[in-house]
């Protein structure tokens, strides 16, 4: 490979055959390298996505004129750092960060590459920043390749080496260091575009952030900086959360279940499984944290590892759910009381550092071998296999042929060992014309205390079991555990109990992924063709301030005799019942904010300007985002009022509403009353309101059970309410009907629903006197061919001229 050099004309970073090239394309050059103007955002002040470049036409005009493509928006100095040109890092760290350099990734590296041996759940380490939340979120993307390549559209194209294609005669370059990322932006996808020029510590020449395991590998610091860019700066890193990155890289939405200090009696037990287990299937990105603080004052840290080896603070990846029957085995149903089924749970750790060692514990299975004297004296008194000797282990078959690999003394090579009684550890692998696959071995030589030199053979099976610090894997043959059917994937992975999940965890971090419904500004929702039962509508907005009445007078905040100034929407719910969850985003500066839901008429389709029934009402955090989950409430119509805590603030935000699919609809309300169309000139003068409570003494017509239900009618619409039980239905039902004439009757009518016909039980006719006040009162039910009444009902209502206070 040649030497980077740097071009005295463009003073870019490039390898010398290229040189040659950049005074012939510096008018080329100069249409996508230009010198940023005015002010820039500094410390963790989020830049405004500008409009955003054709990375193609980009990287196409990059690659003929051969230059390396360097990014003004977001320059390999000082200022990408952060505030006050990167002080954090000298406050926190004592690295000075002007001495900090910039490196592109085959200045590093002879051999740079964006994956090495594919994508790998345990790639990443965090670097200075301390972002741990980093590395668990991109743990948690590498494992779902569809949101991956989202998230990196080109990954598999990418190559970080300048060279040629089509041999040394081309002139075809293919590198330009130009990387494209996209990020959830408010209800967008929006794309990112950095250079490869990366920042390395002054003292160990390595990249000062997050990095990856491999040295020539780079797709976690390129991440890590197009996120960064994303963000603002890199110092914006140290104060982001996992659940805020989790949304931003997936376009999900991020839900925190804390069960700290929480009683869990079975029945939550039951649910809180059966909410993790289905996220798992789904495919949402799950983690579990043991809270920092102590429970007693919320403020005392507390770090280091819990006795059975978790790490307070980490956020450990759930990979899995299984249910294992444990009947059939004495063994296994001995070690848990008897129990016939058992509940387990797949976590990793995502720093591929997992020590946990309770209940099925096996933080053996590592890539490397590490012994202990214990172990290796406890495995001594098993039977083992020796090849000069007559003993053999049931794992190993009599029929095998050896062959010697690679030896290691003391604590030489991979293979670590603690014990001085061991002076050699080498694999073998061993075949068989009998078996298909070679077997793995491990031979161990010991020096007794009288000098003698012993060998002995351990299949791997075997020798991790002896080695497990679980006496429940120890206690159980390799036929028992094969019983179990938990499997191992993943490296670092380990299996749990659930009551042990619920003992060592005190959070869990569900990031629920959807499909877009609607949106007025034309987002259909993130992943759209992803597996997920969870149906979304999401609309962006804003609180404006503006003359009272008018439309731009929309900043009501939370106070009861001005909240429904703010923005409105109509949620629906079209089944017998749902439960919503309702995500709130906000740009910065970041305000109190929350929403408000409210139950409406049946048949609302206009704007709210009277209070109504308050269901649910969420905290107000002066936060990015924040989740609510409602419910189930049942079916009928309500309205959704985002707001802020004190009025008169202008922000913009994001809501985004999730249910089961065909739960529920949405729509934003704009107007507060009906309009004038082309078939009808006329607005209406009145509005009547009426709510009907139920009903009594209805005639039954059948000898089946009744159904019965309102029907409520006035100028040509009608509202229905839902079906009740017997001759005393109770329905709480509400409508609403404008009314363009005075003389107008409003009619109601009881039906009983059969699956034949729908038969008539009675009617009744509001008088035409009601006024504004709200009255109630009893009206009887009648038929054309029965004098006496059929059945009453208990009706609320008013009628009024000021169509705005409805």
């Amino acid at each position: 490979m040649e030497p980077a050099v740097r071009c005295g004309l463009c003073s870019d970073v490039r390898v010398a055959e290229l040189q040659y090239k950049c005074a012939q394309n510096t008018a080329a050059r100069a249409m996508f390298i230009g010198r940023s103007s005015g002010v820039r955002p500094q410390g963790n002040q989020r830049r405004p996505l500008k409009k955003q470049l054709n990375y193609a036409a980009l990287r196409k005009t990059c690659i003929e004129s051969g230059a390396l493509w360097e990014d003004q928006e977001f320059r390999a100095d000082v200022t990408a750092l952060g505030s006050d040109g990167g002080r954090w890092l000298k406050d926190s760290h004592g690295i000075e960060p002007g001495a900090i350099g910039w490196k592109r990734p085959f200045e590093l590296t002879d051999d740079p590459k964006f994956f090495v041996e594919g994508l790998a759940s345990t790639d990443v380490t965090e670097g200075i920043a301390g972002n741990d939340w980093f590395v668990s979120a991109a743990s948690a993307l590498s494992r779902e390749k569809q949101l991956f390549n989202k998230v990196i559209p080109s990954a598999s194209s990418y190559s970080l080496v300048a060279s040629a294609e089509g041999g040394k005669t081309s002139s075809k370059f293919t590198y330009c260091g130009l990387f494209r990322f996209m990020f959830y932006h408010f209800g967008r996808w929006k794309q990112v575009l950095i250079d490869d020029r990366l920042p390395i510590d002054p003292n160990t020449s390595v990249p000062l952030f997050a990095k990856s395991r491999t040295k020539d590998e780079f797709w976690p610091v390129l991440l890590e900086k197009a996120y960064a860019k994303y963000l603002g700066s890199y110092e914006a890193l140290c104060s982001h959360r996992l659940e805020q990155a989790l949304v931003d890289l997936t376009g999900g939405v991020a839900e925190i279940l804390d069960i700290g200090g929480s009683e869990m009696t079975p029945q939550l037990k039951d649910e809180l499984h059966a909410r993790l287990s289905d996220a798992s299937r789904k495919g949402s990105p799950l983690c579990a944290m043991h809270e920092l603080y102590e429970e007693a004052d919320g403020l005392t840290l507390t770090e280091g590892r819990l006795p059975c080896g978790i790490m307070k603070g980490r956020p450990y990846t759930v990979t899995g759910f299984a249910s294992i029957d444990i009947s059939a085995s004495a063994a296994i149903r001995t070690l848990f009381g008897g129990r016939q089924q058992l509940r387990m749970v797949r976590l990793q750790d995502p720093w591929a550092d997992s020590k946990y060692t309770g209940a099925f514990g096996q933080n053996s299975f590592k890539s490397h071998l590490s012994y202990s004297t214990r172990s290796l004296r406890r495995a001594r008194n098993r039977a083992l296999f020796n090849p000069c000797s007559s003993s053999s282990d049931p794992d190993i078959c009599p029929n095998y042929v050896f062959h010697y690999g690679s030896s290691f003394h003391g604590n030489a090579g991979g293979a670590r060992t603690r014990n001085p009684g061991v002076s050699s550890i080498r694999t073998v692998t061993a075949s068989c014309q009998d078996h298909r696959s070679d077997e793995r071995l491990i031979e161990c030589q010991t020096d007794t205390e009288q000098n003698n030199r012993t060998e002995y053979m351990y299949s791997t099976k075997q020798l991790l079991r002896f080695h497990s610090s679980s006496v429940e894997w120890t206690r159980l043959s390799q036929i028992e555990r094969s019983k179990l059917g938990l499997k191992i994937e993943q490296a670092a992975e380990f299996w749990v109990t659930y009551d042990d999940l619920l003992k060592y965890f005190t959070q869990f971090l569900i990031c629920h992924l959807s499909r877009g419904a609607t949106d007025r500004s034309g987002f259909f929702g993130s992943l759209a063709n992803y597996g997920s039962s969870l149906w979304e509508h999401a609309f962006t907005g804003e609180w404006t301030i503006g003359t009272k009445g008018s439309i731009q007078d929309r900043a009501g905040g939370s106070a009861a005799d001005s909240v429904l100034r703010n923005p409105q929407y109509l949620l629906e719910v079209i089944q017998e019942q749902a439960e919503l969850i309702v995500y709130l985003m906000q740009e910065s500066p970041f305000e109190a904010i929350g929403f408000i839901l409210m139950k409406v008429e049946a048949n609302r389709q206009f704007r709210l300007h009277r209070q109504k029934e308050v269901i649910y009402s969420s905290e107000f955090l002066a936060l990015r985002d924040q989740l609510s989950r409602v419910g189930p409430i049942p079916r009928g119509r309500y309205i959704l009022i985002p707001c802020t805590l004190e009025a008169e603030i202008s922000q913009t935000y994001l809501v985004r509403v999730l249910a089961k699919l065909g739960a529920v609809v949405m729509r934003e309300l704009l107007l507060d009353q009906p309009q004038k169309t082309f078939l009808s000139r006329k607005l209406p003068s009145l509005v009547t309101y009426v709510k009907i409570y139920g009903a009594k003494d209805l005639v039954k017509k059948t000898p089946f059970s009744m159904s019965p239900y309102c029907v409520i009618q006035c100028e040509g619409t009608s509202a229905r309410s839902a079906s009740g039980k017997g001759t005393s239905p109770q329905w709480k039902f509400e409508a609403l009907f404008y009314r363009k004439d005075p003389k107008s009757s409003v009619t109601i009518q009881v039906w009983n629903h059969s699956l034949v016909m729908d038969q008539c039980l009675g009617r009744a006719i509001l008088p035409p006197e009601t006024g504004p006040e709200l009255k109630e009162f009893e009206l009887a039910l009648n038929l054309k061919k029965c004098e006496t009444p059929v059945g009453y009902v208990t009706v609320e209502t008013y009628t009024t001229n000021d169509v705005l206070s409805v």
